[in-house]
């Protein structure tokens, strides 16, 4: 008895082991021979649409914003005030030195007529007419620092972006209007140096490359809101390999046929121990 139960043991084992060697083998891969063919050429950059005649205009000191006098979409002359900072301080520093000035002035006149009745010496007259030339001239460059408060368009064109509210500071490196003229544009990107080559050929070509270029017109372009999505102009579509559906049908066959023969030896193992029939 413990013999028979020795055998069924080691029967089991074996056909066990057999059927886990048979499903732990690596599927059947096809093999195919490499050959060189046509692939998608592109090139990716980042890029933008602008205007070739534009300037930012930022503001000449650190300042809030108080006043934003124009949008976008509008046209503007040059020296057209844009934006009013706030010039409170400043103002009053204008102020103050406005009033040394009228101060040093009335100080010179009196002067003067002390000096005339020899009441005065004249050393005394032209320190007197020193410090109003002074104080005139501090006055006048406090005022003339006014403007500094005012962003004006640097030249006739159409304000073609605005990136200022009221109430935001703003400091010199800043650029709170772009004006230019929205007529004739051009395309500035970053592309890698291997591709400079290609692209200048084509462009001087100035004709479409099936997958890598297409000649577009300003129309078009402003059609797609200057997006400069590549799929928008070019079809870079590749069609996928068709699926050979006869021979996947025919290696499904033959996998359900070995698996069919891997069951019948188990079932007969099985049937000769007396563990039963097929299941």
């Amino acid at each position: 008895m413990l013999r028979r139960i020795l055998i069924i043991v080691i029967l089991l084992v074996a056909g066990a082991a057999g059927a886990w060697a048979w499903f732990a083998l690596p599927p059947r891969v096809a093999i195919a021979t490499s050959a060189e063919g046509p692939a998608l050429e592109a090139v990716y950059a980042t890029g933008a649409v602008e205007p070739v005649n534009w300037a930012r205009v930022g503001p000449a000191t650190r300042a809030r914003v108080t006043q934003v006098l124009v949008e976008e979409g509008a046209r503007v002359t040059e020296g057209q005030t844009m934006a009013r900072l706030d010039d409170r301080q400043a103002r009053s520093l204008a102020d103050e030195a406005e009033a040394r000035a009228r101060f040093a002035v009335e100080d010179l006149n009196r002067t003067r007529t002390l000096v005339s009745r020899d009441i005065a010496a004249r050393a005394t007259l032209e320190r007197a007419e020193r410090d109003a030339r002074a104080a005139r001239a501090l006055a006048d460059l406090a005022i003339q620092r006014l403007d500094d408060f005012l962003v004006r368009a640097p030249t006739d064109g159409v304000v073609l972006r605005r990136d200022v509210e009221v109430g935001e500071v703003v400091d010199t490196p800043a650029s709170l209007f772009w004006v230019g003229e929205p007529r004739p544009l051009r395309v500035s990107a970053e592309v890698d140096e291997e591709d400079i080559a290609r692209i200048v050929a084509t462009y001087r070509k100035f004709e479409l490359v099936e997958k890598y270029a297409s000649v577009v017109s300003i129309d078009k372009l402003e059609e797609e809101g200057f997006n400069l999505n590549l799929p928008r102009y070019v079809d870079t579509f590749e069609a996928e390999k068709p699926i050979d559906l006869a021979a996947v049908q025919k290696d499904i066959a033959r996998l359900e046929s070995e698996l069919a023969v891997v069951r019948g030896k188990m079932h007969a193992h099985l049937a000769a121990l007396g563990l039963g029939g097929k299941s």
